[in-house]
């Protein structure tokens, strides 16, 4: 899911702040792809990332571990 808040950064820029969230869910250890998922988010320039705490499916079997990342978009007025 997502969500926006706009900002105004100058007289020609604008600014929108964009909330994401990321669910992985695993079967298996969750560390080395939580670590792959929290490099590759900041690279593409995402920040503030939150890691929730995983919780265990049982009905399911898998391990979800919630992430929120934020990201800038900057553009033209």
């Amino acid at each position: 899911s997502t969500h926006c808040i706009s900002s105004a950064a100058s007289d020609v820029y604008k600014r929108q702040e964009y909330t994401y969230r990321v669910d992985i869910y695993s079967k298996r250890d969750y560390i080395a792809l939580l670590r792959r998922v929290k490099q590759a988010l900041k690279a593409a320039g995402f920040y503030g990332l939150v890691i929730d705490p995983e919780v265990y499916e049982q009905d399911m079997g898998f391990y979800h571990v919630p992430i929120e990342a934020k990201y800038y978009e900057q553009t033209e007025v």
